[in-house]
């Protein structure tokens, strides 16, 4: 996530070298970050500065950032207000390592929210003009602000302020005036309500008091805590059941060589589990895996007190990691021990995200949302009832999704929920034959990959198509079952060659007995499609399972806003996406929007599911009195769209982004440049595949109940809401069919 963040007049950001960047390099960023500062505290009249700058080498941090740093140069962009938003950042080319100027330009987009005054609904335009009286940052170009060469030389500019009423846009023709209608430092203090405008002109003295700048590399080992509830709660309905399962899916396949991770249980104490350790390939993990299993409940609930030893746990080696992240169970109310408030200033100081799981009915979903909002990650809830195979397939299925959203570079291809019925007396027979099949052996893996089976769910099997880029450095595919069933997985080449783990150098296949779950990781794959061929195991029974596809790319990332608050019934929520080929991207195929009637299945869908889109924002301006006949696209790469729904609840939400391979580098609201200035634009992005998975949650939240300090009892059962859908140009949901997520 972009996890900076704005404290007692400083702003601590996170930036990311999008290269392996050499000494030199991040010498080069430094001096040109601690120049901007003192910019920054010049403009602002000493209200405002950077405080801590947390660096992250190699492509490292990427969700984490509010910079990526390009080796590449030319012209930089940045997302308009993002500040502390998962996925979205200043993009800052190479040039800027000497543009000090240019990184608090690109600052006012990002974290003042402030457009540019240099062009408007008509083009070209002007704020003051002249750049020697209090001339306004968002107006003028690199040439006339402060620069500094490779050897550390600076030359001062004329320009280090931002436009007041006094000076603000006279013809009223710029984008700051057209979108906000206010002068920056009206814009400034709406989203700092502590700042004090200038009274007259922005021309005031450079005040004293600048401190200088922390800059600190950060470790790239990511840190990983799994904060698992086993209080008396979770006995009910054997839940404890699907977190023994969670933390031994994440442990035996999510926990990669490189990781460090750690293992805390909790009820009214912490149980560590496994203290934050280094994963190796050669580790033997039976001592873990058979702790994990012997988890049992009991006690009361001590959120506030797991959290902080989940905390204590990620910051134990000293330094501060690119990527931090916490993963919360509950099932319940804190009831005992420190609030998980009290934690929330620590994990925010130290830069640790919270992914929350809210397990069950009782769980206190207010306060795992907030928590999750509070750090920057998300909170999911999952109502299925949870001593059932639906509520433990949905746990390894979410722990599948965070793994590849908090991992740098790995982004989810594609997932998709599938179900092998049972067979009928006359399909018995065929489906005998093929779960005779042994994944073991090489004979019937591609006895298994030859069989006719059609692009869908059938009785017998199931093929998936995967896209995996030019680039990609490795891709994982899994197939995620319930426990107690069987199934076999087969993966096929995009030349049609069956994948053989035991004869093929760069594939991993991992089958683990008694497993839900079975995985291919392919290193350095073909680009192409890719099948995943999914086959029952037993002869009968039916089978409900999820195929995931991963992709590892650095280069390509996927930003969303409007995703983190809990909304109101009706609310218009207003869904942003910006889409990365190292830089934002443009000419995409629009981004489409799913509100599936259920994730995961038991019976197959009788409709089609639900679909709108996410179309690149378009706007139609009046200039001097005349509507245009079209719209002028704005062409910045920012897709958009609304959704809304008629009742409270969690709601799963799926975004599919496609490039065909036209896809270009966005038009940015950047930096201006010279007349007559060429700079040399990317290549086209390559053709990919982008699929982000997220709950919508529709106030008000449960709070949950305290079933263990209150009497408690059993957990009924009970049912989910039912919803339908008619898309207008938003999306409604009432409750009518099907089951809400």
């Amino acid at each position: 996530m972009g996890i900076g963040r704005h404290k007692d007049g400083k702003f601590d950001l996170v930036l990311s070298l999008r290269h392996d960047a050499d000494n030199t390099r991040i010498e080069q960023w430094m001096r040109s970050f601690k120049r901007a500062s003192r910019i920054l505290f010049d403009s602002t009249d000493g209200q405002m500065q950077y405080g801590r700058l947390f660096v992250a080498n190699k492509s490292m941090g990427s969700d984490e950032a509010d910079a990526w740093l390009l080796q590449e140069e030319g012209t930089s962009s940045s997302f308009v207000d993002a500040l502390g938003t998962s996925g979205l950042h200043m993009n800052l080319k190479s040039d800027e390592k000497n543009k000090p100027f240019v990184i608090i330009h690109e600052f006012g987009h990002y974290g003042f929210g402030l457009y540019d005054e240099y062009t408007g609904p008509g083009g070209s335009a002007e704020c003051t003009g002249d750049p020697t009286t209090g001339a306004c940052i968002m107006e003028h170009g690199w040439w006339d602000g402060d620069q500094i060469d490779d050897d550390g030389n600076l030359t001062e500019g004329d320009v280090n302020e931002f436009c007041t009423d006094v000076d603000h846009d006279p013809d009223s023709d710029t984008d700051q005036e057209d979108i906000h209608g206010e002068p920056c430092w009206e814009t400034i203090q709406d989203n700092y309500p502590e700042v004090d405008v200038p009274a007259g002109l922005p021309d005031a003295p450079v005040p004293a008091g600048h401190e200088e700048v922390d800059w600190i590399l950060l470790a790239e080992d990511p840190r990983i805590a799994l904060v698992l509830d086993k209080s008396g709660s979770m006995s009910l309905h054997n839940a404890i059941a699907g977190v023994r399962l969670g933390a031994d899916y994440w442990t035996n396949f999510l926990a990669q060589t490189g990781d460090s991770l750690a293992i805390v249980a909790y009820d009214n104490a912490q149980n560590v589990i496994l203290p934050l350790t280094a994963m190796t390939d050669t580790m033997d993990l039976s001592g873990i895996l058979n702790s994990i299993a012997a988890i049992s409940s009991g006690g009361t609930t001590n959120i506030g007190g797991a959290m902080s030893e989940g905390v204590g746990q990620i910051t134990s080696p000293g330094d501060r990691a690119a990527t931090q992240v916490m993963v919360l169970f509950s099932d319940g109310r804190h009831n005992t021990g420190t609030p998980p408030e009290d934690v929330l200033g620590d994990m925010v100081e130290n830069g640790i995200r919270a992914y929350t799981v809210g397990f069950g009915p009782y769980a206190d979903q207010t306060r795992l949302q907030e928590i999750a909002e509070a750090t920057g990650g998300r909170f999911e809830q999952i109502d299925a009832d949870p001593d059932t195979p639906d509520a433990q397939l949905e746990i390894q299925n979410y722990l599948i999704e965070i793994s590849g959203e908090v991992r740098d570079g790995s982004g989810i291809v594609t997932m998709s929920p599938g179900l092998l019925p049972e067979p009928t007396a006359n399909e018995r027979e065929e489906a005998t034959k093929i779960s005779a099949l042994h994944l073991s052996a090489s004979r019937d893996i591609k006895m298994l990959a030859k069989r006719p089976l059609a692009f869908r769910t059938t009785t017998s099997g199931f093929d998936h198509k995967a896209y995996i880029e030019v680039g990609s450095t490795r891709a994982t595919f899994v197939a995620s079952h319930k426990e107690g069933t069987s199934l076999n997985f087969a993966l096929i080449r995009p030349n049609g060659d069956v994948v053989i783990p035991k004869t093929d150098p760069d594939a991993v296949f991992v089958n683990p007995e008694n497993r839900p779950y079975t995985f291919y990781v392919i290193n350095n794959p073909t680009h192409g499609h890719w099948i995943m061929r999914i086959t029952r195991a037993q002869a009968s029974g039916e089978i409900p399972f999820k195929v995931f596809a991963f992709s590892d790319n650095r280069d390509i990332a996927v930003g969303l806003r409007g995703i983190k608050p809990v909304f109101k019934v009706d609310d218009k929520i207003l869904i942003r996406a910006q889409i990365y080929n190292k830089v934002p991207l443009t000419d995409i195929l629009n981004p489409v929007v799913r509100v599936p009637p259920r994730d995961y299945v038991t019976t197959l869908p009788t409709t089609k599911p639900i679909r709108a889109t996410l179309r690149q924002r378009m706007t139609q301006f009046d200039i001097k009195g005349t509507q245009l006949e079209r719209p002028i696209p704005v062409r910045n790469g920012v897709y958009e769209g609304e959704l809304s729904f008629d009742e409270p609840g969690s709601y799963s939400v799926v975004v599919r982004f496609t490039s065909t391979g036209k896809a270009m580098e966005a038009e940015p609201e950047a930096e201006r440049r010279r007349e007559g200035e060429e700079e040399e634009k990317f290549p086209p992005a390559p053709v990919f595949v982008r699929t982000r998975r997220f709950q919508i949650h529709v106030g008000p939240l449960s709070t949950g109940k305290d079933v263990e300090t209150a009497g408690g009892g059993t957990i009924p059962g009970w049912d989910l809401a039912r919803m339908s859908f008619d898309i207008s140009g938003t999306l409604k949901v009432n409750t009518q069919q099907d089951a809400r997520r």
